[in-house]
C-alpha cells in the first residue's frame, strides 16, 4: 500500500542540499519557494 507516504505539501528546501556559508538559500514560508542569495 503506499498509503505510507503522506505528502506534507511542503517543498524540500534547497538548503538540504547546499552547506556552507558560500550559498545562502532564502526560503519564503508563504509559497515554500527558495531563491540563492549572494
Amino acid at each position: 500500500m503506499e498509503s505510507e507516504f503522506i505528502p506534507t505539501g511542503r517543498v524540500m528546501s534547497r538548503g538540504d542540499f547546499y552547506d556552507g556559508d558560500s550559498v545562502t538559500v532564502e526560503v519564503n514560508p508563504l509559497t515554500g519557494e527558495g531563491r540563492l542569495k549572494q
